[in-house]
């Protein structure tokens, strides 16, 4: 049973009759229990209860109308980054409650007897200048190119201030109950090293490389001739800088170029693609290009965001693909399991890091919130709300495994040689 809506205003006499018909039109909404709306001046609408687990003040009419009216990702992701609603609370815990509202259905009857006036003022002026605008084809250079660059060229300041030490953006490897992020992320990128069975002198690439902290930790800990690709220029910089200051140089590279274009440069021994995967629009395209990149009896390790084929991403216009990762495409582990095998792969080992994933995203966010000032001191207001929004948002969807993380590690198979033998052993033992 759902719980009925309580309204109340500190100054009954001033009720506005309209918020009347809005409270009543509402009593019935399938919302979860626990939230309250507050309008801009001072009406309340309590949905479940007197002790609401977070507010939604709303601000504007349009954020009124983006929450209850016109709710999908995109709107209800602009009216909060634009300021139309602020959220007082843990923005985590409204999540569930998005989940409901996303594509629910008003009637035009519905929204007279709430009160049309309420709702028909103008869309919310902004410039949008924090929205990717990408033209021309999704699997274009140039398009991947202004793609990375919207997300990644921020200044290093300002992911110094919430990621880790090394600067890692991917699932962080969490070995016991109190690791830190740092610890974790040092773990992860041990384990790739690991299950990836890199050795001395062998020629490793690092697809999609970030700041490099991957292949830093392979040439320093491995001892292999590693590359490092990434679209970002303010990525490589940032890791030409640190291979120098790590006395790397002779073993370590970063160069900006499009993973598509690193033939000439192969074959390589070992390959890993960590948080790449997800801006490929064709999976065949991508492991047949892996598959010929690499040497015969090599590994690959394909490290990425999955989805959930019973719990699917919602169609159309979305908040991620607007504001903070533009045309990122995401499969399931069975769609990319079976590309890797039509390339000629063969599958040695898949594993799930979801809860993994969950920790490190709700560990960036509340290192993001905690430095607030300093992101908008950085940035700006807006910018912060983004990320504030996208990592609250991200976190939700690995707990109630709308997302999943997966490894996995391919083998392009090698006639007439035998395989050593594939045990966890070696790759989580100390």
């Amino acid at each position: 049973m759902v719980p009925r809506m309580h309204a109340s205003l500190k100054n009954d006499d001033a009720v506005d009759p309209r918020w009347q018909r809005l409270e009543r039109q509402l009593s019935n909404a399938s919302l979860p229990a626990g939230i309250a709306l507050r309008l801009w001046d001072g009406f309340e609408i309590n949905i479940g209860g007197e002790k609401p687990v977070c507010t939604l003040q709303v601000n504007t009419r349009a954020g009124l109308r983006a929450i209850l009216f016109r709710s999908d990702s995109l709107k209800l992701g602009e009216a909060y980054i634009y300021g139309d609603y602020d959220v007082i609370g843990n923005l985590r815990d409204i999540f569930p409650i998005a989940d409901q509202l996303i594509g629910r259905k008003i009637s035009l009857p519905d929204r007279l007897r709430a009160g049309w006036s309420l709702l028909r003022s103008s869309a919310r002026a902004g410039t949008r200048k924090h929205a990717a605008k990408l033209t021309g084809d999704r699997d274009s250079r140039a398009r991947m190119r202004k793609a990375i660059s919207h997300h990644y060229d921020l200044p290093v300041e300002f992911w110094r201030l919430w990621l880790d030490p090394q600067l890692v953006y991917s699932c962080a490897y969490f070995e016991e109950a109190n690791t830190t992020l740092a610890d974790a992320q040092t773990a992860k990128l041990d384990l790739i090293c690991r299950k990836l069975r890199l050795r001395r002198g062998e020629r490793f690439l690092d697809m999609g490389c970030g700041w490099g902290a991957l292949v830093c930790h392979a040439a320093k800990h491995y001892g292999v001739k590693a590359l490092g690709v990434t679209l970002s220029a303010r990525q490589a910089e940032y890791a030409a800088a640190q291979i120098e200051k790590l006395g790397l140089t002779a073993s370590c590279k970063v160069e900006v170029r499009n993973f598509f274009d690193v033939g000439e440069l192969g074959p390589f021994d070992k390959i890993a693609s960590v948080g790449a995967v997800e801006y490929v629009q064709s999976l065949d395209r991508y492991f047949e290009y892996v598959y010929r990149l690499l040497a015969p009896g090599g590994y690959f390790l394909n490290h990425g965001i999955t989805t959930c084929p019973t719990q699917p991403l919602r169609e159309g216009d979305s908040f991620l693909d607007r504001y903070v990762f533009p045309d990122y495409h995401l499969a399931s582990i069975g769609a990319t399991v079976r590309a890797a095998e039509r390339a000629g792969f063969d599958v040695r080992d898949v594993e799930n890091l979801r809860e993994h994933y969950t920790r490190t995203v709700e560990q960036w966010h509340e290192r993001l919130v905690h430095a607030r000032a300093e992101v908008e001191k950085m940035s700006d207001a807006v910018r912060y709300r983004i990320f504030d929004l996208y990592l609250a948002g991200t976190a939700y969807e690995f707990r109630v495994g709308r997302l999943h993380l997966h490894q996995t590690l391919l083998l392009k198979t090698k006639p007439g040689i035998a395989l050593p033998s594939q045990t966890r052993q070696e790759w989580y033992g100390a």
